[in-house]
């Protein structure tokens, strides 16, 4: 089934069969696309938002770049245009488009947990705005070269469009969750998308994406009700030959923000999310919503996340 039949109806998904509302604004077609990163046959999949102007208030329009890249050989294929799996979650819509040999064995599964992540997180910071968010899962083969992007213009009342990408083997629910954090923060201006973000962009880029990683563990604990750490022990990372171990102490944060490039800026976010979620959660690997850890974890999410710079804020209140 291709998109045009799947906005006609009906799309059929086994239990997940689901009326898919066409209430999306026009976007270009998938694209061949130099996002301008080296792509070589072991790149990873890399997922972009790239905001070609953005809107003075969520009341504009704004237009933008979604896509991402992948290492492998060749020359980039296309994007796959048939839909084996889509949900709707209220005001959430996800496809899963694939070649006949890149469908997951659990593809209806996915686009569920994607969509309840999704609801959950928007829900969490945006809870009067009234978005709509739909996203395209491309499912690439693996060992092949892509690098494509869509075109998006963007008006007030029509959906947050998304096109993501991944190899087959290398899937990830979270990866949705996270680039849409980076599409909010273009669409709230804040983050590297501050206009006064230029003089200190790499600081700027670190907590944004401290901000994602944190926007997608806190979705997943309120679409799921659980959140998996997915960690045993605490992380020891060598960056730039030196060593870094979770939690970050005051020292160390300030040691690895000095190293840091706008290309580390992800990594980097990452672990100051990992020192976050360890001085909130402790050693605890397993969450549940209900539980303390879990609502403490829910409430620091709806009071830093609209804006990267009070992911920052709270480091230097909350830890020494």
């Amino acid at each position: 089934m291709n998109r045009s039949q799947a906005k006609a109806g009906l799309v059929a998904t086994g239990v997940l069969a689901t009326l898919v509302i066409g209430c999306g604004q026009d976007t270009s077609s998938i694209r061949r696309f130099d996002w301008g990163f080296a792509l070589s046959a072991s790149s990873p999949d890399t997922n972009v938002v790239r905001p070609l102007s953005l809107p003075a208030s969520i009341s504009e329009s704004f237009e933008y770049y979604t896509g991402g890249q992948g290492g492998g050989a060749g020359e980039s294929i296309d994007a796959p245009t048939d839909i084996f799996a889509s949900v709707q979650r209220g005001p959430v819509t996800v496809n899963l488009l694939a070649f006949t040999d890149t469908v997951p064995e659990d593809a209806e599964e996915l686009v569920a947990q994607v969509a309840d992540v999704i609801q959950a997180s928007v829900a969490l910071v945006a809870p009067e705005e009234g978005l709509f968010v739909e996203v395209d899962y491309h499912v690439m083969p693996d060992g092949k070269a892509y690098s494509l992007a869509r075109h998006v213009s963007w008006e007030p009342g029509h959906p947050l469009v998304l096109a993501i990408f991944s190899h087959l083997g290398r899937v990830n629910p979270g990866t949705p969750v996270h680039e849409l954090y980076h599409l909010l923060a273009s669409l709230w201006s804040v983050g590297t998308k501050d206009p006064e973000a230029e003089a200190r962009m790499v600081q700027a880029g670190v907590f944004e994406e401290a901000a994602a990683h944190l926007f997608t563990s806190c979705g997943t604990l309120g679409g799921l009700g659980l959140l998996d750490r997915g960690r045993r022990g605490r992380p020891t990372v060598i960056f730039v030959d030196e060593r870094f171990e979770v939690p970050l102490d005051r020292a160390e944060r300030a040691r690895i923000l000095e190293l840091a490039t706008p290309v580390s800026s992800s990594v980097v976010g990452d672990l100051f999310n990992q020192t976050l979620l360890q001085h909130v959660l402790g050693d605890l690997q397993v969450i549940d919503a209900g539980s303390d850890p879990g609502m403490r974890l829910l409430e620091l999410c709806r009071a830093v996340l609209r804006d990267p710079d009070q992911v920052r804020n709270w480091f230097n209140e909350q830890m020494e």
